[in-house]
């Protein structure tokens, strides 16, 4: 899915991350959703610039959230992500 403004992306990603911490989805499901959004340049570019994450989508996830989702793209691709701030 493609997504056209930062806020929507965010909420999204936002939306995902509470599924996880309310145990609708597994750490496995949380990791494949999360890999799919961030699998489009796209995506990545509302919520990156460089390797840190834009202050509209920190903004809207907040700190707690921003560490599941560092930790969750590490896991996924770890070159790619490692040097997340």
């Amino acid at each position: 899915m493609n997504y056209t403004t930062t806020l929507a992306f965010a909420n999204e990603v936002k939306s995902i991350i509470d599924d996880y911490w309310k145990l609708i989805i597994t750490n496995e499901q949380l990791t494949e959703k999360i890999k799919i959004l961030f699998s489009d340049v796209d995506n990545r570019g509302l919520a990156l610039r460089g390797t840190a994450f834009t202050k509209s989508f920190s903004k809207v996830l907040g700190k707690k959230r921003i560490v599941v989702l560092k930790e969750t793209l590490k896991s996924i691709d770890a070159k790619l992500y490692n040097k997340l701030m």
